[in-house]
């Protein structure tokens, strides 16, 4: 039976909808900070402050994004699984600590380890999202002007098709298609 482990997903959107759609044994990992040795044969790593309100304390992000993702490799190094990493498309054009952080932890698995798959994920909404715009949206914290803004997505449903199709592969990064052009109020129609 396959062993497959989340970061992330016991409280996270992502990680936790897909690990929904996951054959396996399912365990969720814990705190990324602290280091504990499970054997496995998939490592998703999906844990990581997710939006603008984590994004606040940029010394925090830096911590969980790096030591936890440091620790991630040392797990799947320990096991020989393969590393999923829910990295960001905004590494493409990095303009924050977060964007940043992940493009380091990018190169350092794939100079550290050598069965990884790297997802650069864009937004990804659903009405079960939580966080970013939609809970600025549920939070009437979007101005009317700004509600016109164009945003490009993909569905919550796109992303786990997706991902489920390219976890197996090896050492590639995963840039996902199939993306939507909404502005923010037909956002807010459709997923709030």
């Amino acid at each position: 039976m396959i062993t497959n482990i989340f970061t992330g997903a016991e409280r996270g959107f992502l990680g936790g909808n897909l690990k929904k759609q996951t054959r396996g044994i399912n365990i969720d990992y814990g705190n990324i900070l602290q280091y504990n040795y499970n054997s496995c044969n998939n490592l998703f790593h999906f844990a990581g402050p997710s939006d603008d309100f984590d994004f606040h304390n940029s010394e925090k992000v830096v911590d969980t994004i790096v030591n936890g993702t440091i620790n991630m490799v040392r797990l799947a190094q320990q096991s020989n699984a393969k590393l999923i990493f829910a990295s960001t498309k905004g590494v493409e054009l990095p303009e924050n600590i977060y964007c940043y952080s992940k493009l380091l932890m990018e190169k350092y698995i794939q100079d550290n380890y050598d069965d990884w798959v790297i997802l650069r994920i864009p937004r990804v909404y659903g009405k079960t999202r939580n966080k970013g715009l939609m809970k600025k949206l549920r939070l009437n914290m979007v101005s009317d002007n700004d509600m016109c803004k164009k945003i490009e997505y993909i569905t919550l449903d796109s992303f786990i098709n997706q991902t489920l199709k390219v976890v197996n592969q090896r050492n590639i990064i995963y840039n996902y298609n199939n993306t939507r052009v909404n502005t923010i109020r037909e956002i807010k129609d459709l997923y709030t």
